[in-house]
């Protein structure tokens, strides 16, 4: 018999599924962030695509540049305002984040 041990027998089955379940998160999650980042990758390039068909489309038009120009300057602003929401948001979050490091420190 090889093992005469069951308890040792049971641990390293216990250490090799913990392993095994490790590296498949890590695999599917890294998966995930690959599938993610093909996707954002593909939407940013029909983004530019459709900016140069519509700026090359427009390229003896005054009018049509203008509107594209005021179309610009509206995303522009719109990132902008999502930017300033989500570093307000990020600042509600450390908040929060101090205060229940400051209630864990104080239960300590």
């Amino acid at each position: 018999m090889a093992f005469t041990n069951p308890y040792a027998v049971q641990r390293g089955a216990l250490a090799t599924g913990a392993i095994a379940a490790v590296v498949m998160h890590e695999t599917i999650f890294g998966l995930i962030d690959a599938v993610r980042a093909g996707r954002i990758a593909r939407e940013e390039a029909a983004a530019h695509d459709a900016w140069d068909y519509a700026l090359s489309a427009a390229r003896h038009d005054a009018g049509q540049m203008s509107a594209l120009a005021k179309a610009a300057v509206e995303a522009a602003l719109d990132a902008q305002d999502e930017a300033a929401e989500l570093r307000a948001e990020v600042g509600r979050l450390r908040r929060a984040v101090d205060q229940r490091d400051a209630v864990i420190r104080s239960l300590a």
